[in-house]
């Protein structure tokens, strides 16, 4: 019953009807780049995404609960880590 969406970021509302409907959301979507620098083209997709989907999950009459998953690369893009190291949320990028 799981089916993948897709919407783009600049329609008012692409999310809406996408998750109308459904009893919960998986937000899993993010840029990635290789050589992260202080790139508004990386951040600002990312940051403008989670909110339009959160603001169409809040729409929603359905959505009871949404998940929003990371990815190694909020830790790992940093290359000043030793094998051993604890890597949590004290440490992203």
């Amino acid at each position: 019953r799981l089916e993948l969406k897709k919407a783009d970021l600049v329609t008012q509302g692409a999310f809406d009807d996408i998750v109308q409907g459904c009893d919960g959301v998986f937000h899993v979507a993010a840029a990635m780049t290789i050589s992260y620098k202080e790139d508004p083209q990386i951040v600002d997709p990312c940051l403008l995404g989670t909110l339009k989907v959160l603001n169409a999950c809040k729409r929603s009459t359905t959505v009871k609960r949404v998940v929003c998953t990371s990815a190694v690369a909020a830790v790992r893009v940093r290359n000043d880590f030793k094998p051993d190291d604890v890597l949590d949320e004290s440490v992203w990028s």
